[in-house]
C-alpha cells in the first residue's frame, strides 16, 4: 500500500519505507522494501549552485560597497563599520536576493526536480564564507545559514515552477 501526502504542490523530497507518514514525504509501506532513507540529490547541481551563489554573494557585496563606499574609506576592520538600519536592510536584501536568484538559476537550468539542491548549496556557501572569514563555528553556521537555506529553497521552487510552465506550454 502506498500513500502520499504532498503539501502545497511540492514533490516529495525523500522516499523511504516506514509506517509513519510525516508531512511532505512519500511513504512506501510495503514490507518488501528495506526500511531506509534514500536521498536522491543531484550533487552536481549542489556544486554548481555553490559556485553560482558564491559568485552572486560577491556581486551583492560589490553592489553594497558601491552604496556604502564613503563609509568604507579607511576602514581596516569590520568592527570599524557603523551602519544604519536602512543600510543593514539593504545588505540583507541584497544577500537574500543573491540566494533566491542562485536557487532560481539552479531550479530552472537543472533537469528533473532540484528544489533541495539550491538550499543545500546556499548553506554550504555560507559555511565557505564563514571559513574564509575565520568565523566558522556551528552556532554561526546555524544562525547565518538558515535564511539563505530558505532563500535557496524558494529560488529552487520558483525555478522549477518556471521550468514546468515552459514544459507545459
Amino acid at each position: 500500500m502506498e500513500s502520499r501526502l504532498v503539501p502545497y504542490g511540492f514533490q516529495p523530497l525523500f522516499t523511504y519505507s516506514l509506517h509513519a507518514q510525516p508531512l511532505g514525504f512519500n511513504v512506501d509501506c510495503s514490507k518488501t522494501k528495506k526500511k531506509r532513507i534514500i536521498m536522491n540529490l543531484d550533487w552536481k547541481w549542489v556544486g554548481i549552485g555553490i559556485l553560482i551563489m558564491l559568485g552572486l554573494s560577491i556581486l551583492a557585496g560589490i553592489i553594497a560597497a558601491i552604496f556604502l563606499g564613503s563609509q568604507l574609506e579607511g576602514v581596516t576592520s569590520p568592527e570599524d563599520i557603523s551602519l544604519s538600519s536602512s543600510q543593514m536592510t539593504l545588505i540583507a536584501i541584497l544577500n537574500f536576493l543573491a540566494f533566491v536568484i542562485g536557487g532560481y538559476i539552479v531550479g530552472i537550468k537543472s533537469a528533473g526536480k532540484t528544489i533541495l539542491e539550491p538550499a543545500i548549496a546556499a548553506a554550504i556557501s555560507v559555511a565557505i564564507g564563514l571559513l574564509l572569514s575565520g568565523n566558522f563555528n556551528i552556532a554561526y553556521l546555524l544562525a547565518s545559514g538558515f535564511i539563505p537555506f530558505l532563500a535557496g529553497l524558494l529560488g529552487g521552487w520558483l525555478g522549477e515552477k518556471k521550468q514546468d510552465a515552459r514544459a507545459n506550454s
